[in-house]
């Protein structure tokens, strides 16, 4: 049996780096450690805001039964993630096209619990649809605030987090488990902290409380998203059923702030790739926005 082992290791080791899974990139996965701050909501107005300024956009509703996203975008799930098992669907027929640039990959399943895929299987259903983010200038990830949901999501890679959370202190208190379960999981990956519904100096005071707790305890740096306030007119248009994509050309507070934040998100996709690349990239002015960090 040693032997056997012995030699698995060696043929792990002599593989060449062709073989190993891509790092998929410009991936950003949105998740929360509590449920009701809107992090569907904040999903959808960042793809819709990346896709109005030129990008192709893939939004990915990790929601493993039936998402708000098609809701909220006025869309119809073509299928079950399911059906993949069947191989009568490929991952492609499972897209949806809601506008210009902008399309919906929903990762739901049936209502009834009992009839939910087993976590390993979605796992490997969603790395298999994973495949398709190449296509993509820039994808996001709706994973919710299940952590294993979030996790299950998390599985087809990610390149960034963008963690969405209250300022009260339940909501900051799980968004911060979720943030060492993340760091555990795949080390080094960048997080960026969002405040929704809250006030800019709320939101700076919980960023600096939350900063202190990560570089303490997790030894590692975390990146302030900012704020989006409250905003009753376009909270207001969604419950009335105005589709998200008609809501945000409204041009509300919340709606402006998430344009802001996708030009700052593909800021940071492009300076990446300029690092590694040496290529000088160009990006959208929207992302100039006010920065704090603690990324050491």
């Amino acid at each position: 049996m040693s032997s056997q082992l012995d030699s698995l290791r060696r043929y792990v080791a002599a593989r060449p780096l062709a073989l190993l899974p891509e790092v998929p990139e410009r991936v950003l996965l949105v998740g929360s450690g509590k449920g009701g701050v809107g992090t569907s909501t904040i999903a959808a107005l960042l793809a819709v805001m990346a896709a109005a300024d030129g990008d192709e956009v893939l939004l990915v509703d990790a929601d493993e039964s039936h998402g708000s996203l098609p809701l909220l975008l006025g869309a119809e799930p073509r299928a079950p993630l399911g059906r993949l098992r069947g191989g009568d669907i490929t991952p492609a027929d499972l897209l949806v096209t809601i506008g210009h640039g902008l399309a919906l990959l929903p990762l739901g399943g049936t209502a009834d619990p009992a009839e939910r895929l087993p976590a390993v299987e979605r796992r490997s259903l969603i790395r298999r649809v994973s495949a398709l983010y190449g296509r993509y200038d820039l994808v996001i990830v709706d994973a919710g605030s299940r952590l294993e949901q979030v996790l299950n999501a998390a599985s087809g890679g990610v390149s960034r987090l963008l963690a969405v959370t209250a300022a009260e202190r339940v909501s900051a208190a799980a968004t911060y488990a979720l943030i060492k379960t993340i760091d555990a999981r795949q080390p080094g990956v960048p997080v960026d902290l969002l405040f929704n519904r809250c006030r800019l100096s709320a939101a700076t005071k919980g960023y600096e409380e939350m900063a202190r707790a990560t570089r303490h305890f997790l030894e590692r740096g975390l990146d302030f998203a900012g704020a989006v306030p409250e905003d009753e007119r376009f909270r207001t248009a969604l419950e009335d059923g105005m589709p998200l994509l008609a809501a945000a050309a409204l041009g509300t507070p919340a709606a402006a702030a998430c344009h802001g934040l996708a030009g700052m998100m593909v800021r940071q996709f492009n300076d990446r790739d300029t690092a590694r690349t040496g290529r000088a990239l160009e990006y959208s002015p929207a992302a100039a926005a006010p920065r704090l960090s603690t990324r050491r």
